[in-house]
Protein backbone atom coordinates (compact mmCIF):
# COMPACT_ATOMS: atom_id res chain seq x y z
CA UNK A 1 0.00 0.00 0.00
CA UNK A 2 1.57 3.71 -0.59
CA UNK A 3 1.94 6.06 2.08
CA UNK A 4 0.56 9.04 2.74
CA UNK A 5 1.40 12.15 3.60
CA UNK A 6 0.40 14.80 6.01
CA UNK A 7 -0.10 18.51 4.61
CA UNK A 8 -2.06 21.63 5.57
CA UNK A 9 -5.12 21.51 3.91
CA UNK A 10 -6.78 24.84 1.97
CA UNK A 11 -10.05 26.08 1.06
CA UNK A 12 -9.76 23.55 -1.94
CA UNK A 13 -9.83 20.78 -0.43
CA UNK A 14 -12.93 21.34 1.55
CA UNK A 15 -14.96 19.27 -0.83
CA UNK A 16 -13.14 16.63 -0.41
CA UNK A 17 -12.80 16.76 3.15
CA UNK A 18 -16.88 16.62 2.87
CA UNK A 19 -16.93 13.94 0.66
CA UNK A 20 -14.52 12.13 2.38
CA UNK A 21 -16.49 12.60 6.05
CA UNK A 22 -19.64 11.26 4.54
CA UNK A 23 -18.04 8.08 3.12
CA UNK A 24 -16.50 7.75 6.51
CA UNK A 25 -19.63 8.19 8.42
CA UNK A 26 -21.67 6.04 5.98
CA UNK A 27 -19.22 3.19 6.21
CA UNK A 28 -18.16 2.71 9.88
CA UNK A 29 -21.18 4.24 11.21
CA UNK A 30 -23.54 2.05 9.70
CA UNK A 31 -24.87 -0.64 12.35
CA UNK A 32 -24.58 1.48 15.07
CA UNK A 33 -27.04 4.21 13.81
CA UNK A 34 -29.95 4.53 12.73
CA UNK A 35 -30.16 5.15 9.08
CA UNK A 36 -32.34 8.42 9.50
CA UNK A 37 -30.04 9.59 11.58
CA UNK A 38 -26.89 8.54 8.92
CA UNK A 39 -29.21 10.40 6.48
CA UNK A 40 -29.20 13.33 8.53
CA UNK A 41 -25.50 13.58 8.85
CA UNK A 42 -24.79 13.43 5.31
CA UNK A 43 -26.99 15.27 4.05
CA UNK A 44 -26.87 18.01 1.49
CA UNK A 45 -23.52 19.92 0.75
CA UNK A 46 -20.86 22.20 3.22
CA UNK A 47 -22.20 25.24 3.77
CA UNK A 48 -19.56 28.41 2.41
CA UNK A 49 -17.97 28.83 5.75
CA UNK A 50 -16.59 25.03 5.87
CA UNK A 51 -14.15 25.95 3.49
CA UNK A 52 -12.51 28.70 5.81
CA UNK A 53 -13.15 26.04 8.74
CA UNK A 54 -10.96 23.65 6.54
CA UNK A 55 -8.06 26.16 5.78
CA UNK A 56 -8.15 27.16 9.37
CA UNK A 57 -7.90 23.84 11.43
CA UNK A 58 -7.67 20.87 8.75
CA UNK A 59 -4.65 19.16 8.19
CA UNK A 60 -4.91 16.06 4.99
CA UNK A 61 -3.48 12.86 4.10
CA UNK A 62 -2.49 12.11 0.39
CA UNK A 63 -1.48 9.07 -1.43
CA UNK A 64 -1.68 9.15 -4.85
CA UNK A 65 -2.28 12.18 -5.48
CA UNK A 66 -5.74 12.07 -4.05
CA UNK A 67 -6.98 13.08 -0.22
CA UNK A 68 -7.74 9.59 1.78
CA UNK A 69 -8.08 11.00 5.50
CA UNK A 70 -8.60 14.25 6.96
CA UNK A 71 -8.53 15.89 10.78
CA UNK A 72 -8.93 19.10 12.50
CA UNK A 73 -6.01 20.40 15.08
CA UNK A 74 -6.62 23.46 16.86
CA UNK A 75 -3.25 24.51 18.05
CA UNK A 76 -4.33 26.94 20.39
CA UNK A 77 -6.75 24.33 22.85
CA UNK A 78 -4.87 21.28 21.48
CA UNK A 79 -8.13 19.76 20.28
CA UNK A 80 -8.28 17.43 17.74
CA UNK A 81 -11.32 17.00 16.29
CA UNK A 82 -12.80 15.52 12.40
CA UNK A 83 -10.50 12.68 12.12
CA UNK A 84 -12.16 11.00 9.02
CA UNK A 85 -10.77 8.08 6.80
CA UNK A 86 -11.83 7.09 3.69
CA UNK A 87 -13.36 3.69 3.56
CA UNK A 88 -10.57 2.45 1.40
CA UNK A 89 -7.71 3.72 3.68
CA UNK A 90 -9.78 2.55 6.90
CA UNK A 91 -6.86 0.18 8.90
CA UNK A 92 -4.59 1.27 7.57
Amino acid sequence: MTSAIIQKATAADAPAVWAIRNAAIRRACRGFYDEALLDRWTAGEPEAPFASFVADLFYVARADGRIVATGAVDLATGRVDGIFVHPDWMGQ
